[in-house]
């Protein structure tokens, strides 16, 4: 039924329409079929060929790639035939009437008409009720017989054999809403498919992509008996002309709202700017919106037929899976000779099944990193990930209970072998009594003296649990316990179920005997609703893993995980280049009795992993569940494989002989930290006053949870830099172009801010601003040197300095850092004066690097330049790259293109707000932000990430119009 918030739930679907006629009404359609029904088709039937025929001679040797609108003297003259000649057709079928409310806005006002909902061939009524503006067709129908009726509205045509048919469209629907030329108005279907007007299914965004005003039209059909709804699920075309024509009279009514101007955050967001389109449109119709598919629907009957536990829960199952085991996440098998995309399914399912095993509930951030650790979801999956979170959570304070989760996941994966299946499923619960190879890379084969059915065992009460999360069999009538019984083999007739053994483990190959042994048709709905969906959505409905050749029983041995160029974590920062630890087989995990805990044991473990390391939640549990939840282990893992210290990381602890004051100081556990500079530069959009002291609150608060050793801000106004000085005093010293009276500074600067605690200095003689003299905007470079003790570097952020096992050794010389941060000219006219200013501050760097050895026998010499440098590609080419000794660090860590853009008016809604400079059509994404480094090898990049990509809770917009760059350096020793 429908929910009265606003949305549709699964048990209605808007693609299937159920025809009810009374008695009466049937009557009268029989009779009128026989007096009325003749004379009507003739009619029609004769007076579309007439329509036809004129509209193919309005249009002879038509072009699809026509640029200009047709305009010639005879299509002037005869249009008008032809729209009176259209009409009468409706005319002549039934369709007497048109009501039409509201007022249509003129070309200038709206390019763009979008009408909904849509139901059936016969809304082309409304074409000629407008006058038959321009639409969207596909190269198919104009070619049909019927082509030349749509090729005289100048469509826009799509061709759906062309791969890259739905860019092509895009292109040229935002061309013809923004031309100058005199072409009609460009109408639209935004929801792509007919369905039966209970709601509004999500909308198409290619009306939306141009950014400029459209108007929303309603189109309704108030009669008795509803002969105008042609769905997947319904009346054919046939029956429904047959009940059109069979009717005294058809209603049909047009409804034009008022213009609706985007607002400029719905301008750079289409999404955005089409839900709420929709929503206008659903509220005018009183009717709910769906951001359902039609497979959905198909997934929620077949599984109500197939008896599956929780129908709509699965589907939501179901669809997460189809995309997060698809091959499309399967990067590139190329790279690894033994890889193939069944290894890599493995290794991900066994991934998901540790977490499992560990943690039975997940928080909502915990889920969707486990789901999709690599990417960030798009707007399909979080929808997915939603409706997953709201069946899943069991109670609201105990989160997502992921094992069920996970089981149910395992039997949808392998539908067609259940015997597999409830091996995956039992081993995401705790092995009861494990019996493990002796070595860890012993071979772990489902034949031989460590077969997986014979270690894997688990509990009596999970067991149980286990079949009420896969086949919900006590609702069918199925006693647990017996089940239970028959797979341990302890079941006779005289055996009370009190009397049960609970003590036998449970094996999953018995388990799956017990199964086959009820005869019950609950173990085989999964691969009942599997086999229906195929037959009912071809090629969409296909197996979820669909490897080359048959599933066959054997539980394959875990494969390596795959060295890639770097995992995508949702945050968008992790190493890119990242040797992840590789395993020649899978082992189950014994766990160590003093390393075992509870959930929240396992989570704080993860965010101790994560605030050292300066990672994520992702990517600790990954090291953690590697090795055993060994935090000490899993730290000295990775700062081994990411340049960080030879040494293992070793904890420092406080003497608690000390003072209480000093006990209650330092009670907790202190890791030390390897020798990781990270260094962020943002442009904070200071220009902009929309939502100013919001933004700012937003900027500080990333800067005071991530305190990152270096900070070059761009956009800083005398208002922001107050704000930085007040509130970040006691953790940073801040610098800015106002410091030197001489800079000359206009109402807008650069500011570096350097991080506050041992092992860190600064040379306040090298501060500088040097303004360009050509710049027409007052831009200038900050510089000053930073002094690295790396002999105290590694303990940063420890109250104590680290314990020196030899107090003879010579402590290594200090690393001075030159810190340079600029805006660069903006805008295109700047092309010029930006890269001569880039030229100047390359010459700075190179000139450091030569000269690094002059007068600094016993310091290291490194230089960093980043900021908004507002540069494009090209004119880097143009001045011939990147000098030798120089080096981008985006480049140097892997080039990933999730993270080459930071101006992005695509996605941040922020960019280009109150600028000319951004066009209205074709929104680009540029690379304006960027750091340069020259080390002389004192400096390692390894990591390279963007900030600011969340919106502002409770407000629609980004901190800034930039996202920050964050890049991570190990300080070589």
């Amino acid at each position: 039924m429908f929910n009265p918030h606003g949305s549709i739930s699964l048990h209605l679907s808007p693609f299937e329409y159920r025809c009810k006629i009374s008695a009466l009404h049937c009557l009268k359609m029989c009779l009128l079929s026989v007096i009325v029904l003749p004379v009507r088709a003739l009619a029609t039937g004769l007076t579309f060929l007439l329509a036809l025929g004129l509209a193919n001679f309005i249009t002879p040797g038509y072009s699809h790639a026509t640029l200009k609108p047709q305009r010639d003297l005879k299509r002037r003259l005869l249009m008008p035939i032809l729209i009176l000649l259209s009409r009468t057709v409706y005319f002549l079928g039934g369709i007497h009437w048109v009501t039409v409310k509201g007022e249509r806005a003129p070309r200038s006002l709206a390019p763009i008409i979008v009408l909904g909902p849509h139901s059936s061939f016969l809304d082309s009524l409304a074409v000629v009720v407008m006058g038959m503006p321009s639409c969207v067709a596909t190269v198919g129908h104009a070619n049909s017989f019927i082509g030349g009726v749509i090729r005289v509205l100048q469509p826009i045509l799509v061709n759906r054999e062309d791969r890259h048919s739905r860019e092509k469209t895009v292109s040229a629907i935002c061309l013809r809403a923004n031309s100058r030329e005199d072409w009609p108005q460009l109408l639209i279907f935004p929801e792509g498919t007919c369905t039966n007007r209970t709601c509004l299914v999500s909308f198409r965004l290619g009306a939306f992509q141009p950014g400029l005003p459209v108007q929303p039209v309603l189109l309704r059909w108030p009669n008795r008996t509803d002969t105008s709804t042609w769905v997947w699920k319904g009346p054919s075309v046939w029956k429904l002309l047959w009940m059109t024509f069979s009717q005294f009279t058809t209603r049909f009514e047009i409804e034009f709202l008022p213009v609706y101007n985007p607002n400029p955050e719905e301008r750079m967001d289409p999404r955005l700017y089409a839900n709420n389109v929709r929503s206008k449109m659903a509220e005018a119709l009183n009717i709910p919106t769906c951001d359902l598919l039609y497979d959905d629907f198909c997934r929620f009957q077949i599984a109500n037929e197939c008896g599956l536990p929780d129908p709509e829960g699965m589907v939501y199952l179901h669809a997460l899976l189809r995309t997060a085991f698809s091959f499309e996440r399967f990067e590139d098998p190329r790279q690894c000779e033994n890889a193939s995309y069944r290894d890599w399914v493995h290794v991900r399912l066994e991934k998901l099944l540790s977490i499992a095993r560990h943690m039975g509930y997940l928080s909502q951030l915990a889920f969707i990193d486990a789901i999709f650790p690599n990417v960030q979801p798009n707007e399909r999956e979080t929808f997915l990930l939603n409706k997953a979170v709201q069946h899943y959570a069991i109670e609201s304070s105990t989160g997502v209970d992921f094992r069920m989760f996970i089981t149910r996941a395992c039997l949808f994966l392998f539908a067609s072998d259940l015997r597999t299946a409830i091996r995956y499923a039992v081993m995401a619960f705790p092995p009861k009594e494990p019996h493990f190879p002796n070595s860890p890379t012993e071979p772990l084969a489902m034949s031989g003296s460590y077969d997986l059915v014979q270690t894997w065992a688990i509990r009596h009460s999970d067991a149980k649990q286990l079949i009420l999360y896969l086949f919900n069999a006590r609702q069918q009538g199925t006693d647990i316990l017996e089940l239970i019984n028959l797979s341990v083999e302890c079941f006779d007739q005289d055996t009370r179920t009190s009397d049960i053994n609970e003590s036998v483990p449970v094996h999953p190959d018995r388990l799956y005997a017990a199964l086959n042994a009820v005869s019950l048709p609950f173990p085989r709905s999964y691969l009942q609703f599997e086999t229906l969906l195929s037959k009912t959505l071809g090629k969409r409905g296909r197996p979820l893993l669909h490897f080359d050749g048959t599933i066959t029983s054997d539980l394959r041995p875990m494969y390596p995980v795959l060295q890639t160029k770097g995992y995508r974590f949702r945050t968008n920062f992790v190493a890119p280049q990242l040797n992840m630890a590789r395993r020649d087989h899978l082992v189950p995990m014994e766990v160590d009795p003093a390393s075992s805990g509870d959930g929240d044991d396992f989570m704080r473990r993860c965010s101790e992993f994560a605030e050292v390391t300066h990672t994520d939640n992702a990517l600790a549990m990954m090291y953690l569940q590697d090795r055993e939840w060994n935090l000490e282990k899993a730290l000295s893992d990775y700062f081994r494989e990411n340049g960080g210290p030879s040494n293992p990381v070793t904890r420092a602890y406080v003497d608690l002989t000390e003072s209480d004051d000093q006990s209650e100081l330092d009670k907790s556990v202190m890791f030390q930290r390897s020798n990781i500079l990270n260094v962020l530069s943002w442009n904070i959009d200071g220009l902009d006053k929309t939502n100013f002291h919001v933004r700012l609150k937003a900027i500080l608060s990333c800067l005071k949870s991530e305190l990152p050793d270096i900070v070059c801000l761009q956009e800083v106004v005398l208002e922001s830099l107050d704000a930085l000085r007040t509130q970040l005093e006691e953790d940073y010293h801040v610098f800015s172009a106002t410091d030197d009276s001489h800079a000359n500074c206009i109402h807008y600067f650069v500011a570096l801010l350097v991080r506050k605690y041992p092992g860190i200095s600064i040379d306040l003689s090298s501060f500088a601003v040097t303004p360009f003299c050509g710049s027409q905007m007052g831009r200038q470079t900050v510089a000053i040197d930073v002094l690295l003790d790396r002999s105290r570097w590694s303990a940063k952020d420890v109250t104590h300095p680290p314990i020196r096992e030899n107090n003879n050794q010579p402590s290594p010389p200090p690393l001075r850092l030159r810190v340079i941060t600029a805006h660069l000219e903006s805008c295109r006219d700047g092309g010029t004066e930006r890269k001569s200013q880039l030229k100047q501050v390359w010459g700075k760097m190179l000139q450091l690097s030569t000269n690094s050895n002059v007068g600094l026998s016993q310091t290291q010499v490194a230089c960093i330049f980043c900021g908004d440098l507002n540069l494009r590609d090209s004119e880097v080419s143009q001045l011939g790259g990147l000098p030798v000794g120089l080096q981008d660090v985006w480049e140097q860590t892997g080039a990933r293109p999730e993270l080459k853009s930071t101006w992005d008016p695509i996605r941040n809604s922020n960019a280009g707000r109150f600028s000319k400079y951004v066009p209205a059509k074709h929104p680009q994404s540029h690379r304006y932000d960027r750091m340069y480094f020259c080390s002389g090898g004192y400096l390692k990049p390894i990591d390279f990430g963007l900030r600011g990509l969340e919106r502002i809770q409770k407000h629609t917009c980004f901190p800034s119009d930039h996202w920050g760059i964050l890049g991570r350096f190990v300080i070589m020793c």
